[in-house]
């Protein structure tokens, strides 16, 4: 039934189906989840990494991080970017996921998994069971 009224463009019809899986979205997949984890593995890597090279496990206020120099700064560069994203990007991948593909079962999984993992995370390094964050920020 058409309306003698309106005179504007006919309504677009919601599409139904998901959006199709590109290469482009496995990228961002791949991203997505690892920034969740990165900071729990950077750090713990670094405190692995110091107690490998010491032959004993860090203390706290004695085995700096900072104070091995070369290839160690770098690594904890690369791990205080990994917090910083964790806590200002991690919200946003989780909406992407949500709206680009929430229709798909794997667009579902993929929000979720994109709001759980760095959620657990932070609670990873809220916790710090062997004393790795504290560690770290000395």
């Amino acid at each position: 039934m058409t309306n003698p009224e309106h005179t504007g463009p006919e309504p677009v019809e919601v599409a139904r189906h998901p959006r199709p899986w590109k290469r482009a979205d496995s990228m961002v997949a791949i991203v997505s989840l690892s920034l969740g984890v990165a900071p729990v593995v950077l750090m713990g890597s670094q405190w692995l990494l110091v107690w490998a090279i010491q032959g004993h496990r860090p203390v706290l206020w004695i085995d700096d991080p900072g104070s091995f120099g070369g290839f160690m700064n770098a690594f904890g560069i690369c791990t205080g970017i990994s917090v910083l994203l964790l806590f200002g990007i991690w919200p946003w991948f989780a909406i992407y996921w949500f709206v680009r593909h929430g229709r798909s079962r794997l667009g579902k999984v993929m929000a979720l998994a994109n709001f759980l993992l760095p959620v657990a995370s932070f609670f990873i390094l809220r916790a710090d069971p062997l004393g790795i964050v504290s560690w770290w920020f000395d």
